[in-house]
């Protein structure tokens, strides 16, 4: 309405970029990697801010004996940095640490242990003996007559994959355990054709698109994440089913 548009504002103090290189700390660094860093740091005893070149978020820790640190805090529009008041003058041993790494870290060990537990199975599973048939008929979620323990089931599935996978594959998910129920090879099936479609699709666009394996890269595959989701919850709600038993 005024005719100006303000793309960029600056504020400047008076001693804004007077510090001279002689005035910041040496830094040494021992080891770098993309969740944790190690240095020394000679200092005269003056409070410095320290700069990590990582984007700032709070999941990173600086861990310095012989100072006071406050942080982290956003720097230069993007990094994470710490203002370090040192108890005095020396040499100081810095050790920062990406924390949401050890929650990956125990993911990735369980999902190893998940793998070799699975392959295991596969390899035991054909030397396995077979029970006889049962005369009875295999137990049934009830569809056309459902039970309270049916609408139970199927409003715990809904909840779970609203929940878990997206509120929009509530139905959905209702329906295929009720068609599994029906056809249940179709159970079987689909959590596979689930799980590689969402291979299918990160390989598909990682070709196309050429993605950098950055601290960005899964989220260019939101797709794939929800299938796999579907197919994993999927396959473990049509176990739980097929394994109910029914009053007769």
């Amino acid at each position: 309405e005024s005719g100006i548009n303000l793309d960029r504002l600056v504020l400047q103090t008076e001693s804004f970029g007077t510090t001279s290189a002689t005035d910041t700390p040496e830094v040494q660094v021992l080891a770098s990697s993309a969740a944790s860093a190690s240095a020394t740091i000679d200092t005269d005893g003056s409070p410095f801010w320290l700069v990590l070149d990582q984007s700032h978020n709070d999941g990173w820790e600086l861990t310095m004996d012989g100072a006071a640190v406050d942080g982290p805090r956003p720097i230069d529009g993007y990094a994470a940095a710490w203002y370090v008041e040192p108890d005095g003058a020396g040499s100081l041993r810095a050790d920062v640490r990406w924390t949401p790494q050890r929650a990956v870290d125990v993911g990735l060990l369980v999902s190893l242990l998940a793998v070799m537990v699975c392959i295991a199975l596969v390899v035991v599973a054909p030397g396995r003996r077979r029970s006889a048939p049962s005369p009875f008929a295999p137990p049934r979620l009830g569809w056309a007559t459902p039970t309270r323990s049916t609408v139970t089931v199927l409003l715990g599935v809904a909840v779970a994959a609203a929940v878990l996978v997206s509120p929009v594959a509530a139905l959905p998910f209702v329906i295929a355990v009720v068609v599994a129920d029906r056809w249940p090879w179709i159970g079987r099936v689909l959590p596979v054709v689930l799980v590689a479609l969402a291979a299918v699709q990160v390989t598909w666009f990682q070709v196309r698109d050429r993605h950098d394996p950055d601290f960005n890269w899964p989220q260019h595959f939101g797709g794939a994440h929800l299938a796999a989701l579907a197919g994993v919850l999927l396959l473990a709600v049509t176990a739980l089913t097929e394994g109910r038993d029914h009053p007769e």
